[in-house]
């Protein structure tokens, strides 16, 4: 039977008992029920005056991972890791608050809890964003080895270092910087810079473990040093 076949069948099955009681929450700690049949036979076979109701509803945002992180330090890795996310946000399904995820329906009877579930096969596939996200990286990292990890990092650490060496030229070849007296007048000249160009100081803030701002300030003073 089919979702939709079970969802309009338990609906218009419990409009016809005397109570139906929609609730928010459910404990499923009880008896579970294997088919939707064999539950509506025993509400019938025991007289069940109310039954309890839950449709869980789907929502997009919850299944979402989150794309503006480092998720590996090496950035080859860490991009195919980000592009496989992307990938996955856009799989999931529309919303559709009239489609139900996941129906159950419980009564209680003698003090036990009988109930009867069933999951929406369109969102079958679905599984939590945390155990989706380890698929990912498993995905990406399990066929690497750690030699090929480190060669990865070696090429991006000198790569890294060739464009702080062009924006270090940059810097010091401008004329704000090079007429800079002293460190504050450096620090003005830095934050200026950056607004500027934001790129730049992304480039020392990854080749470097030092503030950037700092790092032109350090330039500076060894740039008066040797031109005095």
């Amino acid at each position: 039977m089919a979702f939709e076949d079970t969802y309009n069948n338990i609906k218009s099955k419990v409009a016809t008992m005397e109570a139906t009681v929609r609730v928010d929450k459910i404990q499923q700690d009880g008896i579970l029920i294997h088919t939707v049949e064999d539950f509506l036979k025993l509400c019938s076979t025991l007289k069940s005056e109310i039954v309890f109701y839950q449709y869980i509803s789907y929502d997009p945002e919850s299944y979402l991972i989150r794309t503006d992180r480092e998720y590996h330090n090496v950035k080859a890795l860490n991009d195919e890791i980000i592009n496989k996310i992307i990938g996955y946000n856009n799989s999931l399904p529309g919303f559709n608050s009239d489609e139900p995820i996941q129906l159950i329906v419980y009564q209680v009877c003698f003090g036990q809890i009988y109930f009867y579930y069933e999951v929406n096969e369109r969102y079958l596939h679905l599984v939590e964003p945390d155990i989706e996200l380890e698929n990912i990286i498993l995905d990406v990292t399990e066929n690497i080895s750690d030699q090929e990890i480190n060669d990865l990092r070696n090429q991006e650490i000198k790569a890294n270092r060739n464009q702080l060496s062009e924006v270090v030229e940059i810097i010091t070849n401008h004329k704000v910087f090079q007429a800079a007296t002293n460190e504050a007048s450096t620090k003005e000249f830095a934050i200026s810079f950056f607004d500027e160009y934001p790129e730049y100081y992304k480039v020392i803030n990854k080749a470097q473990h030092i503030h950037p701002i700092k790092y032109v300030i350090n330039l500076g003073i060894k740039y008066r040093k040797a031109n005095k």
